[in-house]
């Protein structure tokens, strides 16, 4: 589905738009965490201390980055989630078009 698509018969309601993005982004964004983290946590293998503590906290905000927007943030997010605006409903079409004339 086009980002910008207008919704169809076959997307989710006002309160779904949050779940089915989450779901959607949970996987690939779960592979990018832990790659990332791995890297990271690799670098305690090099024998310099303040490359081995930039690994750590490294892989230690990758996770909590994840866990925030995963965790702390969908509630937040389904309480604003308001419904697309109908199509005939272009508050901005008077300015735009005075703008472009």
């Amino acid at each position: 589905m086009p980002v910008c698509s207008a919704p169809s018969a076959s997307s989710p309601g006002a309160r779904g738009g949050v779940d089915q993005a989450l779901g959607e982004t949970r996987k690939p964004a779960l592979f990018n965490v832990l790659t990332t983290g791995a890297g990271l946590l690799g670098l305690l293998l090099v024998p310099i201390p303040p490359i081995q503590v930039f690994g750590f906290f490294g892989a230690l905000g990758t996770l909590a980055v994840f866990l925030t927007v995963y965790w702390l943030v969908p509630p937040f997010l389904r309480h604003w989630d308001w419904p697309p605006l109908a199509a005939n409903i272009r508050p901005w079409a008077g300015w735009a078009s005075w703008l472009s004339a």
